[in-house]
């Protein structure tokens, strides 16, 4: 899975860290959570960039997190960290 880390629309500002988590789907309480760590990886995100992580990821179903510890707060006042997209990759 690659997943497109972006801070483009904002130019200004410090890089950050960001980090990249896959693992397996698993039931609890109705809903599912990440089941155990397949795959991480952290990367810098320096602001005006962007940054694709190819990530292994479980046979489906699975989860993918991202967290993105340094926000920012934009002109109408929301916090924000990164644009995140998510594309599939096929077999190596």
């Amino acid at each position: 899975m690659d997943v497109v880390l972006s801070r483009t629309a904002w130019p200004g500002g410090t890089a950050g860290p960001v980090t990249v988590t896959s693992g397996p789907l698993a039931p609890k309480g109705g809903g599912a959570v990440m089941g155990g760590e397949t795959a991480q990886q952290t990367v810098d995100l320096p602001a005006g960039a962007t940054r694709v992580v190819r990530i292994p990821v479980p046979a489906p179903p699975f989860r993918v997190e991202v967290a993105v510890p340094n926000t920012f707060v934009d002109a109408a006042g929301r916090e924000l960290g990164a644009r995140v997209s998510f594309r599939p990759v096929g077999p190596a």
